[in-house]
């Protein structure tokens, strides 16, 4: 008969795949339901487990009495190993699954095991020393390249004990003279993998890797979660190092004697991969192993296994072929963001998204909150970060509670431009009372860009993604009042009244040859775009651009097909102007359809055409252009390091700066610099700095760059990676202002209508 196991752990919820096991629990957060015995939910207070509370060990103390008494036979299995000693001598009779005292004290020494692996794998660069015997300007000295560093104590966990050091006050404050640190150069560009491994006498099991997700903050490194998702698409050459490490380190364990699981950390560069430490224990992301089993419909856990270790020789659960496509952030309590954190808590647990779900082990804001506790975590299906171009970790700009940018609430001009950089990246949701008012009034604009155009303040017009990119949890509401008008509101307060834009009836309507009107045409705020071809020549050659969701098609558009979508539109009161656009034509066009199309549109008005499009082999083309009625030309470059362009953008790509070049010269000599010829930037694909460089190189030659914030789309290539992070969109927005003014040249673009889904804010004042 089996004997009654029961869990010691932090969570409850780090058993809810596997809670079949387990007779019942003691754990530090639960819900005190189904055998679960959590001190919060007995003493009504959470506290920060990363530092050690007598009341836990006295708790923990008392329930195993308890469950002696009822469970005379009675088993346990512990999150953390190590920590058996500390609740009584009765405990250790009871375990199962423990390693020997010797080798889990050298493990939990993070100084002693880098020291013993250091000959088996490559490990970081480093000293250890007590605080008294080094100082900031020595560690600049030893590690000449650096002047920022990472501190960490023998004993550490979770962030606590490791500091980051970039001065001497760095030093002071956090480094304790007696103590014994690891110091190590800080590699900015870099990220932390996690692997699960189990340990077998004649095997060791490498489960799934993840990415490991932390924020700074008091000179300390906090972690938050894991991406297994973001893992599976790092460089090749890393992920088969962290493969090969973690086999090399699991079997010089192996022969030490330790069984079952163990994680272990590394750290990344774009070309080296280091050891960093193990820890002798489950992980804060073995639920979401956990989670991948049970959905896939697997009789396994990482419990499972780690029992698994201790009674057979090789792993007896083959084949283990599994796939986690989950991440998940955890939420630490902050008295300063109190609000900010229970409105998330509300708005994830609400989110009707399938994708996400808010576990919090049955959280009460009534209760004492210690500052650093755990609340709550949020899984998602998929990544919420991404690795950037300088090879760091991004997080999702709707994952974080606290906000990068300084903005008052409500909207002033001031915080304009802050605002709408926000807003571009975190998207927005809406209200069930205000859908159901915008369903009377007219289907919501957001088919065509996943996005919704707002009017804010009247002032400002933005295109802001919706439906798409987690925009779902975003911070950013719109809302209905009584007099049932819409308004903006940012974590749930009051931000500024909007009008929204609903769709163009027109769109719905089919050409004689058989073409949906919005395949040929899109009405804007003030623009009306009309497609000169369908598809795109890069797609149907199979070399199409990564970002992009335009699709191959043998489909020919006819002329008298854009011709009557033109006519319809042509006494439209909302079209200011035209942009003839689309997918690219091959690189030899002679740009006929092109110029068929704008000698049309001449002859129904006078109003402005802008021509986006490749850049001509042949410029004299520009002039015929120009001659036959074009006002303004874009060539787009999109990135500007033509390496990152060609593996982005296989296709285009391969055009060279000098083509590009060519083409800006002869169209500022036809149209000015005033801003008639500009280019496209995607902000987030290429680093900062070649970026600023590739606005330089253009604005010195008259072109008015436009800045266009990444955004990935589902089903594309590239649908993984993500914008950078709020502040770091405000710097290339500001250094571009910058560059702009010192060459001349405006940010484009030029309308302020159009500006809708740009980096760029013109207000209008009191425009109706």
């Amino acid at each position: 008969m089996t004997r009654p196991l029961f869990w010691i752990g932090i969570r409850e919820s780090e058993i809810m795949d596997c809670n079949h096991l387990f007779t019942g629990s003691i754990t530090i957060f639960g819900t005190g339901e189904n055998g679960n015995r959590s001190f919060d939910h007995s003493t009504g207070y959470r506290f920060d487990y990363n530092h050690e509370h007598e009341q836990w060990i006295a708790f923990v103390k008392v329930q195993l009495q308890d469950i002696y008494r009822k469970y005379p036979d009675a088993q346990f299995m512990l999150y953390y190993p190590d920590e058996y000693n500390a609740y009584g001598n009765g405990l250790s009779q009871r375990l199962i699954c423990q390693n020997e005292d010797d080798l889990i004290n050298l493990l939990e020494d993070k100084h002693r095991t880098r020291k013993w692996l250091s000959s088996c794998v490559p490990v970081c660069p480093y000293i250890i020393s007590l605080g008294k015997e080094i100082n900031y300007d020595t560690l600049c000295e030893k590690f000449p390249y650096y002047t920022e560093f990472v501190a960490q104590e023998a004993y550490s966990c979770g962030g606590s004990g490791t500091y980051f050091v970039a001065s001497p006050k760095d030093f002071e404050k956090n480094i304790l003279r007696e103590n014994a640190y690891s110091f190590s150069p800080y590699i900015e560009n870099s990220v932390s993998p996690n692997i699960h491994i189990i340990i077998y006498d004649d095997e060791v099991l490498l489960l799934p890797p993840s990415v490991q997700l932390f924020s700074s903050g008091d000179e300390r490194f906090h972690y938050h979660g894991a991406d297994y998702v973001m893992f599976t698409h790092l460089p090749e050459n890393i992920v088969h190092s962290v493969y090969r490490y973690a086999r090399l380190i699991g079997e010089r364990l192996r022969y030490a004697g330790y069984r079952g699981v163990c994680g272990i950390d590394f750290l990344c560069e774009s070309t080296e991969v280091y050891f960093m430490e193990i820890n002798a224990r489950f992980q804060s992301s073995s639920f979401l192993i956990n989670r991948a089993f049970h959905n896939a419909s697997v009789a396994c856990s990482v419990q499972e296994l780690h029992r698994d270790a201790f009674l057979h020789r090789t792993c007896s659960y083959h084949p283990l072929d599994l796939s986690v496509k989950y991440s998940f952030w955890g939420y630490s309590y902050d008295p300063r963001l109190h609000r900010q954190l229970q409105y998330t808590h509300a708005l994830h647990v609400s989110c009707d998204d399938e994708d996400a779900i808010c576990i919090d082990d049955n959280l009460d804001w009534n209760m004492h909150l210690e500052k650093g506790t755990y609340l709550y975590k949020s899984i998602f299906h998929g990544n919420i970060a991404a690795l950037s171009p300088d090879f760091t970790c991004r997080i999702h700009s709707n994952i974080e509670v606290e906000k990068q940018l300084e903005t008052s609430l409500p909207w002033n001009h001031a915080d304009a431009v802050q605002w709408k950089i926000m807003l571009l990246n975190h998207g927005v949701c809406i209200s069930e009372n205000a859908a159901k008012e915008a369903e009377k009034q007219g289907e919501l604009n957001y088919e065509e860009f996943t996005a919704l155009d707002l009017h804010v303040n009247g002032e400002m017009y933005v295109n802001v993604p919706y439906m798409a990119n987690r925009s779902q949890i975003s911070p950013f509401e719109i809302d209905i009042t009584p007099k049932g008008n819409y308004i903006l509101c940012y974590q749930g307060e009051f931000l500024a009244n909007i009008a929204l834009r609903y769709r163009d009836k027109l769109s719905d309507k089919t050409t004689k040859g058989g073409i949906p009107f919005d395949a040929i045409g899109y009405l804007g705020n003030d623009r009306l775009r009309i497609f000169h071809r369908l598809g795109c020549f890069f797609k149907d050659t199979h070399c199409g651009c990564k970002f992009c969701d335009v699709e191959s098609t043998d489909e020919i558009l006819c002329f008298e097909d854009i011709k009557e979508v033109l006519d319809a539109y042509q006494d439209n009161e909302d079209v200011r102007h035209y942009l003839v656009g689309g997918g690219s034509n091959t690189l030899s066009s002679n740009f006929g359809n092109i110029l068929r199309i704008v000698k049309y549109m001449k002859t129904l008005s006078n109003k402005s055409i802008y021509l986006m499009s490749l850049p001509p082999y042949d410029i004299q083309l520009l002039t015929r252009l120009k001659r036959d009625g074009v006002t303004e030309v874009a060539f787009n470059l999109e990135i500007f390091d033509r390496g990152l362009a060609q593996k982005y953008m296989p296709g285009k790509g391969k055009i060279s700066l000098e083509i590009y070049k060519n083409a800006f010269e002869k169209s500022v000599s036809l149209w000015g610099n005033t801003g008639n010829v500009r280019t496209i930037f995607v902000v987030g694909l290429e680093p900062k700095e070649s970026l600023l460089k590739g606005i330089a190189y253009v604005s010195k030659l008259g072109v008015s760059p436009i800045l266009s914030l990444f955004k990935p789309i589902a089903d594309t290539p590239l649908a993984h990676l993500l914008a950078p992070s709020d502040k770091e969109i405000y710097e290339i927005y500001i250094n571009a202002l910058r560059i702009c003014n010192e060459n001349n040249v405006e940010l484009g673009p030029a309308c302020h209508y159009c500006e809708d889904n740009t980096l760029k804010v013109s207000l209008l004042i009191n425009d109706n």
